[in-house]
């Protein structure tokens, strides 16, 4: 008997077969760093060999026991190392250009977002694109504006916070991954948040304001966001509550004269809330890049080869691009305010992720995440540390468990650098191999693509 089979199925059942001899790809001989247990641990495998076929990590380990498949595309990268792929937890992908800017610098994974009035609305078919974590907010924008105005939590505002996070599922079929819980969250409301997110394995980030910080730690958000948020964790209820209500920025006059007389290094309550995080599973994102520009220090990032891939109009209190000059409203006072308190909170043993907070307050998609690994190093991380809070940090603290280490049954986002980014984390711009989902990318295409 004949067998007629439709075009369409045909054509499956050709995709199906030619996707099956996908030839695997071995990266042989480079170091590959090790950067699990927070950047505490140190066990690189030198002479290393890495197997990938669809899109996965097959094998990684020494080259003496790890089997190259007859039919393997070596990749030879002896005097080279090999890290994961970089994940930025708060940033934007707003154009194609902004999406070639962060792979050009490494990052494969972005935690993005539909947009707002600060950053470009959301990218959801760029080709080529980092692997995105789309972003849903609650309360959303409009009930946001809404509490906002009434200027308290009332029972008719939570009563619609309630029923968004009744509608979580919805949102998880939507493609949403994480959930930044906004300054009106009610704090009764943040365990059952939780809990929702928990069952439908979406991750948590916590920028409330109407809250307390350690509610969010109790319940187990996954990361707080913002240093200018979360310090106010360690505010007695004196300060807290009456700041609240008005607080927009770290401009905020009360909020400022508490802070300026808070010693990180002395004050008891700072130090048993730093403490508390420390020993929690909640990480701290603070978006140092966002201060960056306003530090005395700062270099003009519109001169990084990059840079031009994002429009400055898209880009809200961007540097000058001439001068490099800051127009962000955050002053040089308070960005080292902000700092000192973060060399605080890592001295305590917090643990970390990066989020660079592009495009806003001068920072630019790809390039400001790694300002932000530096800046983390330079307040009192280790290289290993701060590049462990761009790539299996996150991972662990939001149960990623599929990306953010070389490993087997990871997805096989990989840099292959030409130098060691332990001796000096400017060596992570030192890419010669991009892999995302085991698709190697031409780096130097992603420049090219829109001149």
């Amino acid at each position: 008997m004949q067998i007629k089979l439709s075009p369409v199925i045909f054509l499956l059942l050709v995709f199906n077969w030619l996707a099956a001899q996908e030839k695997p790809i071995a990266i042989v001989g480079g170091t590959i760093i090790d950067v699990a247990n927070y950047g505490n641990s140190n066990n690189d495998i030198p002479n290393s060999v890495v197997i990938i076929q669809h899109g996965k990590i097959l094998a990684a380990g020494t080259a003496n026991k790890t089997k190259i498949p007859p039919n393997a595309t070596v990749i030879h990268a002896e005097n080279k190392y090999i890290v994961p792929g970089l994940i930025d937890c708060f940033s934007v992908i707003g154009t194609q250009g902004q999406a070639n800017s962060h792979l050009y610098y490494g990052v494969t994974t972005v935690v993005a977002g539909p947009g707002d009035d600060r950053r470009k609305g959301f990218l959801p078919n760029g080709h080529p694109s980092p692997h995105i974590k789309l972003l849903a907010i609650i309360p959303n924008d409009d009930l946001e504006d809404e509490l906002e105005k009434k200027g308290t939590l009332t029972a008719e505002g939570i009563a619609k916070v309630n029923l968004e996070i009744d509608h979580i599922d919805s949102m998880k079929k939507a493609g949403v991954r994480t959930i930044l819980l906004q300054h009106m969250f009610p704090e009764e409301l943040i365990p059952k948040m939780v809990a929702q997110c928990n069952k439908y394995g979406i991750s948590t980030i916590g920028e409330i304001q109407y809250a307390h910080y350690d509610a969010g730690l109790k319940a187990g958000i996954n990361s707080f966001v913002h240093t200018s948020r979360y310090i106010m964790g360690a505010f007695p209820d004196s300060v807290f509550l009456s700041t609240r209500n008005e607080l927009d920025s770290v401009a905020n006059k009360r909020f400022g004269r508490y802070l300026a007389k808070l010693n990180a290094d002395t004050d008891p309550a700072f130090n048993n809330y730093a403490r508390t995080i420390a020993s929690s599973h909640t990480a701290l994102m603070p978006t140092l890049a966002m201060l960056y520009s306003s530090m005395p220090d700062h270099q003009n990032i519109w001169k990084e080869p990059g840079a031009y891939l994002t429009d400055p109009k898209d880009v809200f209190l961007p540097m000058d691009t001439a001068t490099g000059k800051s127009t962000s409203w955050i002053s040089a006072k308070s960005a080292n305010r902000q700092v000192a308190f973060e060399k605080a909170f890592i001295k305590a043993g917090d643990h970390y992720i990066t989020g660079s907070g592009a495009d806003a307050f001068g920072t630019l998609p790809g390039i400001s995440e790694h300002i932000e690994i530096q800046m983390l190093h330079r307040y009192g991380l280790t290289n290993r540390q701060a590049l462990a809070a761009a790539t299996d940090n996150p991972s662990n603290f939001n149960q990623w468990g599929n990306i953010g280490l070389i490993a087997k049954g990871r997805d096989a986002d990989i840099l292959v650098l030409s130098a060691n980014p332990l001796d000096d984390l400017e060596n992570l711009k030192k890419i010669e191999q991009l892999l995302v989902g085991g698709k190697l990318i031409d780096r130097k295409s992603l420049l090219n693509l829109l001149k």
